[in-house]
């Protein structure tokens, strides 16, 4: 992703303890990127239809520049040489980070931030920045820093397509920063007999899953001589994408699970697919949805 060198790494912040668990795996990974950090926080009224009086308006951005100045102050203690902007913006928080993140190299958000359900593992906001962001997007889980960053491996879903190569760069990539290993998981199904008779008869489920293992050498063949310090185990599972992912990401206790956007069978209207949605919805550790990144 050359078109992003330089770019410096977004985090939406607003004062949560989900906001600080994002803004501490920006840390880590600007660190880790040797990339800048902008913190960016979205202010508005917060009643629709509102016209405040211009105190309360003040009152308003008080605190939320109290919320900025605050989590600015968090990284230079964390981490002292790192370089840090605030940027308070005043718009729909989801807008705001979109926007912003056009001008970085990748966008980090919690689950969800202030008014937020605890039962609800994604946010609207967080949904909708890794629904149009034109950069990666990594959502964090949790309100407590999660450890497993140290020694867990990189997980990714492979299927062929071109945002799947995206992510696998995008994987590669995060695993030899961290000198961890690189899982890639490759889902496929067995046609039902009731419904695809005639195909059923045509491809036995051996043949099935000896295909699918090809397609995932060949999709990771490249990316390994690129990245030889990366160790890579693959995983070819009968089911659906996203129960093969989770379920892979559990088991490994994944640092990161990486996904494409939308993969085969994608509509080119919609900007996630049902892979990625799912995944964004029920996985417990910290998901990157990527995107092919054009060079400009």
């Amino acid at each position: 992703m050359t078109a992003l060198a330089g770019r410096p790494i977004v985090v939406g912040v607003d004062g949560s303890d989900e906001s600080l668990v994002g803004l501490a795996w920006a840390v880590r990974e600007a660190m880790h990127e040797h990339r800048g950090l902008r913190l960016v926080h979205a202010w508005e009224v917060p009643v629709p239809g509102y016209v405040p009086v211009p105190a309360s308006v003040d009152l308003v951005r008080d605190s939320a520049e109290a919320v900025l100045a605050e989590s600015v102050a968090k990284v230079q203690e964390w981490s002292p040489g790192l370089q840090v902007e605030g940027r308070l913006t005043h718009g729909p928080a989801a807008r705001v980070l979109v926007d912003e993140g056009a001008e970085g190299a990748l966008v980090v958000v919690g689950s969800h931030g202030r008014g937020g359900f605890a039962r609800l593992l994604l946010g609207s906001s967080s949904a909708a920045v890794a629904a149009h962001a034109s950069v990666p997007v990594v959502v964090t889980r949790g309100t407590e820093p999660d450890e497993a960053w140290r020694i867990a491996p990189v997980v990714v879903g492979v299927d062929g397509s071109e945002v799947s190569e995206a992510a696998i760069e995008f994987a590669f990539q995060a695993a030899s920063r961290r000198g961890r290993g690189l899982v890639a998981v490759h889902a496929w199904s067995q046609p039902d007999p009731l419904v695809d008779e005639a195909y059923a008869v045509l491809s036995e489920a051996s043949t099935r899953q000896t295909e699918a293992r090809l397609a995932v050498a060949e999709s990771l063949a490249g990316w390994r001589d690129k990245y030889p310090d990366v160790e890579v185990s693959e995983v070819v599972a009968d089911g659906h994408p996203v129960d093969a992912l989770l379920a892979e990401a559990a088991r490994c206790e994944a640092s990161l699970l990486v996904v494409g956007c939308r993969g085969r069978g994608g509509f080119a209207g919609l900007l996630l697919g049902s892979v990625s949605r799912g995944v964004l919805h029920h996985a417990t550790c910290p998901i990157a949805v990527v995107r092919p990144v054009a060079t400009v």
